[in-house]
């Protein structure tokens, strides 16, 4: 819109959130800003859904028909073939915003001797993206996912996944002086995500304090469900340790305000962290939004925005006792703990907020009037 653009949002609901939990309230009613929740025949990705994407199309197509459009944005790698050849048929131009790495999770579904595939996909990809007039791609190691749309089209911008601004207040100095302590994560709830160990560090650390919690806000992997309640029953946590489902990002930070230390314990056994980097660091960028220090893994380029911004402490998490260290070492020196919570806040408000990031959009979108 400040690129002078009306805009037709077609929401993709794959959840129980509707497109209005994503805008700004402030949006609705202006006249050249509409948005409509559209419901596919799948909610999320399987090989069996493939079956149903004819539907999905025709759909889509019958729907592109009933307004007018100059460009198609699309945040799905499966819009893409649909958006070639509409803007073909139509003479239009279409944008292409990937915010995930596609081939990589392909392969991660795929058996091994299968994982060659998800090469052959993402050649594909590159095939098709070919005909965007602009490519929005998320930050990778050595800009990998940058240099290979490169090779293929000129227009590609690296877009880093930062917070507004308008959730930035001031750090909450009273935190770091209560009693009861609250260790808080944020994300998907797995086995790789870390979350083991911090049930395993939770059951040391309150050894010495006695009142530390541990707060999981995020969607639990079904197979994992039985592993994590068995570990926290086996190990008496159950009033140690509370799960909250997905909620608005305001409504999240409410609750990172309110804890001492943000988690991040991603364990080195998940492909994708080998080639994600800093852009990508949207759980570090939120514990930094909200002014609290945070604890992750020191293996992956995704974390060294803590590092360099000195907004919390980088250990091996695989080993649980360097990670109980690093929190003890916050909550024994709260001094410590709330200088890095003011160091990454003054980060996000400088640097690393979408006040910042979106001039590349708005640019990307002038050069193509």
């Amino acid at each position: 819109m400040e690129a002078r653009y009306a805009v037709h949002f077609l929401y993709w609901k794959r959840d129980k959130y509707n497109a209005e939990d994503y805008f700004d309230s402030d949006l609705y009613g202006k006249s050249n800003f509409k948005v409509e929740s559209y419901i596919f025949p799948f909610s999320h990705f399987s090989f069996l859904s493939i079956l149903t994407l004819p539907v999905m199309y025709l759909r889509l197509f019958l729907k592109l028909r009933s307004f007018r459009w100059d460009i198609v944005h699309i945040t799905h790698i499966l819009f893409l073939a649909p958006a070639v050849f509409l803007t073909r048929i139509r003479g239009k131009k279409f944008i292409y915003d990937v915010f995930e790495f596609y081939y990589l999770n392909a392969k991660t579904k795929l058996p091994y001797f299968l994982n060659w595939l998800g090469d052959v996909l993402h050649y594909f990809e590159c095939i098709l993206a070919k005909q965007a007039v602009a490519i929005f791609t998320i930050d990778s190691r050595q800009e990998k996912l940058k240099r290979d749309y490169e090779r293929f089209n000129k227009n590609v911008n690296v877009i880093y996944n930062v917070p507004r601004k308008n959730y930035i207040t001031e750090v909450k100095r009273f935190q770091f002086d209560l009693k009861e302590k609250i260790m808080i994560y944020i994300g998907g709830i797995n086995e790789q995500k870390g979350i083991n160990k911090a049930v395993e560090s939770l059951l040391k650390i309150r050894k010495r304090y006695t009142d530390v919690r541990l707060l999981l806000i995020g969607k639990i992997e079904e197979n994992y469900k039985k592993i994590l309640t068995d570990s926290i029953r086996k190990n008496s946590l159950e009033h140690a340790v509370e799960i909250k489902e997905w909620m608005s990002f305001g409504e999240t930070i409410s609750y990172l305000e309110t804890a001492y230390v943000g988690l991040a314990l991603h364990q080195p056994t998940n492909m994708i962290y080998r080639y994600v980097s800093r852009g990508n660091a949207s759980k570090f960028f939120a514990y930094m939004q909200a002014g609290i220090p945070t604890v992750g893994s020191n293996r992956h380029e995704i974390a060294k925005v803590i590092e360099e911004e000195e907004a919390g402490i980088l250990v091996d998490t695989t080993n649980t006792e360097e990670i109980v260290k690093a929190i003890e070492k916050l909550f024994g020196n709260s001094k410590m703990a709330l200088e890095m919570a003011k160091n990454g806040m003054r980060a996000v408000r400088k640097k690393y907020n979408w006040e910042n990031e979106k001039q590349k959009i708005i640019k990307a979108y002038e050069k193509v009037q």
